[in-house]
């Protein structure tokens, strides 16, 4: 059976010594893992593990000398990664490393000449990645990268004629893509682009019609996809896809029957999904889905009981193997959560 855990919670046994004070805490853990608390000690068997740590927390050998102040960090961490402080000195074995650094950071030779003032920066490097200033010279080696750039950053060759004023962009390019514009004119090679696209964007072959008005669009189309207007006719090829779409957006084949009003919907829907209603009959097949309800949505048998009354929640539903037993994870982040409710975290055990 599923914890549902308030933020104050104290938990046992599966994270021995945890203690979350005034802010939630999201552990994605190997089903080997064996972990200690939250300081030092921490050990992985066998794969990475996803920690979100409350804003007070100090950590120790995991990542020698970082200090959190007044925010939290999000470390995606291979099992095998050796890391040094977050300046210089980052060492990456064997696969990448999802860094959110506090808005206050320097990072020295991962990122040569980043200076982050007033906002955080989200970095996937491939171990192998080599990385010159965020403005003009980037070059990756074999594999992509996820940036998060501030709202005042120009970007050169990596984006010609990319502009950003106002608002960050969010950007995962394989290496091998070839951009135009954000406008019309976008080719991708041998991959797919996760695009987050300021609310003044036209958006041209990429997604047919798509006009953006007053607010961004997040898409992540594979390769191959086949996508119409955003209302009915969407067609998937071979993958799955992101679709953030405008609070004013009705979608039909896609989501029978789902009408939205006043809000945005998050839908990360495998390629293979059979979905009905957002309420009761949902049906997936082979994959995990991510569903960021309207504030007013009543979910039925996906989550018995629930009643979102006042925001919108992030339902983040993974498949992890537990043993032979895939089961779901439920986050409710502070910012998401209804009214005068605390922070839930939902973890799973055995």
């Amino acid at each position: 059976m599923p914890l549902l855990l308030p933020a104050t919670a104290t938990v046992g046994p599966l994270l021995p010594g945890v203690q979350l004070a005034g802010s939630s805490s999201l552990l994605l853990l190997p089903a080997t893992a064996t972990v200690g608390p939250l300081l030092p000690g921490v050990q992985l068997a066998g794969s990475s593990s996803l920690l979100l740590l409350p804003a007070t927390a100090t950590v120790g050998p995991l990542l020698p000398g970082v200090q959190l102040a007044g925010s939290s960090s999000l470390l995606l961490l291979p099992a095998t990664a050796t890391v040094g402080p977050l300046l210089p000195g980052v060492q990456l074995a064997g696969s990448s490393s999802l860094l959110l650094l506090p808005a206050t950071a320097t990072v020295g030779p991962l990122l040569p000449g980043v200076q982050l003032a007033g906002s955080s920066s989200l970095l996937l490097l491939p171990a192998t990645a080599t990385v010159g200033p965020l403005l003009p010279g980037v070059q990756l080696a074999g594999s992509s990268s996820l940036l998060l750039l501030p709202a005042t950053a120009t970007v050169g060759p990596l984006l010609p004629g990319v502009q950003l004023a106002g608002s960050s962009s969010l950007l995962l390019l394989p290496a091998t893509a070839t951009v135009g514009p954000l406008l019309p004119g976008v080719q991708l090679a041998g991959s797919s682009s996760l695009l987050l696209l300021p609310a003044t964007a036209t958006v041209g072959p990429l997604l047919p019609g798509v006009q953006l008005a007053g607010s961004s669009s997040l898409l992540l189309l594979p390769a191959t996809a086949t996508v119409g207007p955003l209302l009915p006719g969407v067609q998937l090829a071979g993958s799955s896809s992101l679709l953030l779409l405008p609070a004013t957006a009705t979608v039909g084949p896609l989501l029978p029957g789902v009408q939205l009003a006043g809000s945005s919907s998050l839908l990360l829907l495998p390629a293979t999904a059979t979905v009905g209603p957002l309420l009761p009959g949902v049906q997936l097949a082979g994959s995990s889905s991510l569903l960021l309800l309207p504030a007013t949505a009543t979910v039925g048998p996906l989550l018995p009981g629930v009643q979102l009354a006042g925001s919108s929640s992030l339902l983040l539903l993974l498949l992890l193997l537990l043993h032979t037993t895939a089961r779901p994870l439920l986050l409710l982040p502070a910012w998401a959560r209804p009214a005068g409710c605390q922070s839930l975290l939902l973890l799973l055990p055995d």
